[in-house]
């Protein structure tokens, strides 16, 4: 569970800052933007936030309190960022481990 749980936080962070294969620098800007507004609701322990504006396949993979719960349980104790920064955007047309 809680593997399926990190599993699902690493894969919506990826499709947050990918983007569709060929896709111009606005998709990219966008797709970073929504990535830069998500992330931080996880950082300030906004855990019901952040599944409320979580993607639609999001949220038939995890409900709201199991999204909850694992965040209180993986995420908390690791306490407040230090920095993030964007490495690169690559896109992607698929992922591993999904339909």
């Amino acid at each position: 569970m809680l593997r399926n749980v990190l599993i699902g936080f690493v894969l919506l962070a990826m499709i947050s800052v990918s983007v569709a294969f060929g896709a111009d620098t606005r998709q990219q800007k966008d797709a970073l933007a929504a990535a830069e507004n998500w992330l931080p609701m996880i950082d300030h322990g906004e855990y019901a936030k952040s599944w409320k504006e979580a993607a639609e396949y999001f949220k038939t993979v995890i409900t709201e309190g199991e999204w909850v719960q694992s965040m209180q349980e993986v995420r908390k104790p690791l306490g407040k960022p230090i920095s993030r920064e964007v490495k690169s955007l690559t896109p992607k047309t698929s992922f591993p481990n999904t339909p």
